[in-house]
C-alpha cells in the first residue's frame, strides 16, 4: 500500500460510525508498515495514569510521564532513546539515532494522549517517513478519541446497570450526595445530556441538596450558574412536586410554562430542551430529576422511559438512605454522647478517679494512672483500697493523706488541698460527691499537677524582687528590706556604693566587661550578713542589721580590700581591669531621723569620699590604673569625672 493509500485508509477508519479494537489494530498495522517500525502505541491518560492501545509497551509509567512532559514543552514530533530502562536524549524527530519518535495526539480531551513509534532507524527516520507520521496524526488522534468514547460509553453502560440494584448502589457509595452525583454523571454520559441535576427536598418542600453531573468542565461558568440556581425559587420544580407528574420542554427558551427568568437563563446557557421528573415513592415526593440539553430533544418514548426509570431508581435509593440515616442517627446519638464524655475526660490534663459507694472504682482516665504510677494489674482490681495502698509511699505525709480520704468518703462536701510528693511534685487534689437524683452514690476525685505552675509563680516572685544580672535585691526590694530591718533592730547601718567610671569602663572595654565589674562588686558586698541590693545602674545599697558606725567602717574596708584584688580581665588583652568603688555610710537612728535621711546621708558621704580619694591621689587607684595602656586611658577618663563639681 502506498503512503497516500495508507493515509486514505486511516481517514476511513477514523470516520467509521463505530471504532473498536479491529479498527485500532488495522490502523496500527498501517503505520507500522509505512514507518518500518517494530511497534506503534496509542497512549492516553486515564485516572492520573497512562494506558494504551496497540503493540507492546516497553516503557514505564515514569518514562511515559517524562516523554509527555517533553512533548508538551516542545514543538512538533520528538525523538528519544532508552538506556537501562530510562528515556534519554530528547531531540527533534528528524535528528538521527533516535530509538523512538513521539508526538501529542491532536485530541480535544487532554494533552496526555500521545502516539509513540519504536524503530529501529539506525540512520534516523527519513523525511518521507516523518512526513507520513505527521500526516497520520490527525486520523490517529480521531481514532483514539472515538475508541475512548466507545470505551467510556461501554463503561457507563456497565456502571449504570449496577444502579438498577438499589441495595448495591447504597453499599458501593459513601454518602447520599456522592451517590446522587455519580448517578447524575452516568445518566449524562449515557444520554449525551449536558446537564443532569438531582434536587432533594425536605418535608416542607424546601431544597436541601443539589447534585449535578459536571459533564462539561470546559464550560465551568455555566455549570456554576446551573448549580447556584439552588438559591432561586423554582416554580417548575414546585409544580412537578405538587402534581407528581413530569414536565417536558422541547423548546425551553420559548415555553410559556417556564417563568421569564427561567427562559432567560436557558437563553444565556444555550439550553434548548429540558425536563423535570418527580422522585416519588408510594407516599411522598423526595425531589426531582432535571435534565437539560443544548440540542433539541423530542422526548420520545425510549428517552422518557429511560429518564423515568432513572428517576424511580433514584427515589428508591434516596428513601433507603434516609431510612438508614434516621436509624443510624438514633443509634449514634447515645454512643456519641458517651464517646464525647470519655474523650473529654481523657483529653484533660487532670487525673480523674470515680469511686462508687461500695469502694469500687467506677471509672478512671489514663492520666490518673500515669500521674500515680499505677500498673495495670492494680487498676484491674477495681478496688479503691488497693489503689490507696499502692500510692501511699509516694506522698510526703501518708497519714494525713489517708485521714483526708476517709473523712471525705463520709461527707457530702467539696474539698481542695495540695499533696506533696517525695519526687518534688505538687498535686492539687479536688473532690466532690457523685450525685444521682440528688443522692450521693460515690465520690469524684480530680488530681492536677501544679508543680510547674508553682515553680513559675516562685520564679516570677523572685524576678519581681531581684536584679536579673547580679541576682541581688532590686531597688524596691532593698528599700523594703531596709525598712523591715530598721523596724526590727535597734540600729542599722546604711551603706551607699557607687562604681567609679562605669561609663568609661563600658566605652573602653565593652559592656560585657562592665557586667563583670558589677558582678565583682556584688560579690565583694555580699559578706558578713549584709543585705545587698542593686539600687540603680551602677549603685548598690547595703543594709547591715544591728551595725554601728565602727562596724560599717570595718565592712567597707574589707570590701575595698577585696576590690583591689578583683579578678576582672580585659577580654581582648587578658590584662586586669581596675575595679574602683566609692562607699559612704550612715547609721539609723543614731545619725539620721528617718530611713530617707539615712540613704541621703550615705549617698552624700559616698560622693565626699569619692572626691577626697581622687584629690588625695589614692595610690590604689594609680596602681590599678596602670595595668596597661587601655586601663591607663580609662583612668584618664575617670579622674575628670570624679573631680568635676557635683
Amino acid at each position: 500500500m502506498s503512503a497516500i493509500g495508507g493515509l486514505d485508509r486511516l481517514s476511513q477508519l477514523a470516520l467509521a460510525s463505530d471504532v473498536g479494537d479491529e479498527q485500532i489494530h488495522e490502523a496500527i498495522a498501517i503505520v507500522r508498515a509505512e514507518l518500518a517500525a517494530s511497534a506503534v502505541i496509542l497512549v492516553y491518560g486515564a485516572d492520573d495514569d497512562f494506558n494504551y492501545f496497540g503493540d507492546e509497551l516497553q516503557l514505564t509509567r515514569t518514562a511515559l510521564w517524562l516523554v509527555n512532559r517533553d512533548l508538551t514543552q516542545s514543538e512538533g514530533a520528538r525523538a528519544f532513546s532508552t538506556r537501562f530502562g530510562r528515556v534519554v536524549d530528547f531531540v527533534p524527530a528528524a535528528a538521527p539515532g533516535g530509538e523512538y519518535i513521539a508526538a501529542l495526539a491532536p485530541t480535544t480531551a487532554t494533552t496526555a494522549d500521545m502516539v509513540l513509534v519504536r524503530g529501529p532507524w539506525p540512520a534516523g527516520i527519513s523525511g518521507r517517513q516523518l512526513a507520513f507520521f505527521s500526516a497520520a496524526l490527525p486520523a490517529l488522534g480521531l481514532l483514539l478519541q472515538c475508541r475512548l468514547r466507545r470505551t467510556s460509553a461501554e463503561a457507563d453502560h456497565r456502571r449504570l446497570s449496577t444502579l438498577v440494584s438499589v441495595g448495591r448502589v447504597i453499599s458501593e457509595t459513601e454518602g447520599l450526595e456522592t451517590m446522587l452525583t455519580n448517578i447524575a454523571r452516568m445518566a449524562a454520559r449515557l444520554t449525551s445530556l449536558e446537564f443532569v441535576t438531582v434536587d432533594i427536598v425536605n418535608r416542607e418542600q424546601q431544597l436541601v441538596l443539589r447534585c449535578v453531573n459536571y459533564e462539561r468542565p470546559a464550560d465551568s461558568t455555566s455549570d456554576d450558574r446551573w448549580k447556584d440556581a439552588i438559591r432561586r425559587r423554582d416554580p417548575v420544580r414546585n409544580m412537578v412536586i405538587a402534581t407528581r407528574q413530569p414536565m417536558l420542554f422541547e423548546d425551553a427558551q420559548a415555553d410559556e410554562r417556564i417563568p421569564e427568568s427561567g427562559r432567560n437563563f436557558f437563553v444565556r446557557t444555550l439550553i434548548r430542551s429540558a425536563a423535570v421528573f418527580p422522585l416519588q415513592t408510594h407516599d411522598e415526593v423526595l425531589g426531582v430529576l432535571s435534565i437539560a440539553s443544548q440540542r433539541p430533544l423530542a422526548f420520545d418514548a425510549h428517552e422518557r422511559d429511560l429518564l423515568e426509570g432513572i428517576a424511580a431508581q433514584i427515589a428508591v435509593a434516596v428513601k433507603g438512605v434516609q431510612l438508614y440515616d434516621e436509624r443510624r442517627v438514633a443509634e449514634d446519638a447515645l454512643r456519641a454522647s458517651q464517646d464525647l464524655l470519655v474523650a473529654t475526660i481523657e483529653s484533660t490534663a487532670d487525673g480523674i478517679l470515680v469511686v462508687d459507694g461500695e469502694g469500687g472504682v467506677a471509672f478512671h482516665n489514663q492520666r490518673f494512672a500515669e500521674m500515680w504510677n499505677i500498673p495495670p494489674h492494680v487498676l484491674a482490681t477495681r478496688d479503691d483500697d488497693a489503689l490507696i495502698e499502692h500510692v501511699l509511699h509516694q506522698v510526703v505525709d501518708p497519714d494525713a493523706f489517708v485521714a483526708k480520704v476517709k473523712l471525705l468518703y463520709g461527707s457530702t462536701d467539696e474539698d481542695v488541698d495540695m499533696l506533696l510528693f517525695h519526687d518534688g511534685r505538687m498535686i492539687e487534689r479536688y473532690s466532690r460527691p457523685l450525685l444521682q437524683s440528688g443522692v450521693a452514690v460515690g465520690r469524684v476525685w480530680s488530681f492536677r499537677d501544679i508543680t510547674e505552675r508553682r515553680r513559675a509563680e516562685e520564679l516570677l516572685r523572685r524576678q519581681a524582687r531581684h536584679d536579673s544580672l547580679t541576682h541581688l535585691l532590686n531597688h524596691a526590694a532593698i528599700t523594703e528590706s531596709l525598712r523591715e530591718e530598721a523596724a526590727r533592730c535597734a540600729s542599722v547601718a546604711v551603706i551607699m556604693v557607687d562604681v567609679d567610671g562605669m561609663k568609661a569602663i563600658n566605652d573602653t572595654f565593652g559592656h560585657l566587661v562592665g557586667d563583670d565589674v558589677l558582678m565583682a562588686i556584688a560579690g565583694a558586698l555580699c559578706r558578713d550578713g549584709a543585705i545587698v541590693g542593686r539600687y540603680g545602674g551602677d549603685e548598690f545599697l547595703v543594709v547591715l542589721p544591728g551595725a554601728d558606725r565602727a562596724a560599717s567602717e570595718r565592712y567597707s574596708s574589707l570590701v575595698l580590700e577585696d576590690l583591689e584584688h578583683a579578678a576582672v580581665l580585659d577580654r581582648e588583652t587578658r590584662s586586669r581591669v581596675p575595679v574602683i568603688a566609692s562607699m559612704g555610710a550612715a547609721v539609723y537612728p543614731g545619725e539620721a531621723d528617718s530611713i530617707e535621711d539615712a540613704i541621703r546621708l550615705a549617698d552624700s558621704s559616698m560622693y565626699a569620699e569619692k572626691r577626697e580619694r581622687i584629690a588625695g591621689n589614692n595610690p590604689s587607684l594609680i596602681r590599678n590604673g596602670m595595668a596597661d595602656e587601655r586601663a591607663a586611658r580609662m583612668i584618664g577618663e575617670i579622674v575628670p569625672m570624679l573631680t568635676s563639681p557635683g
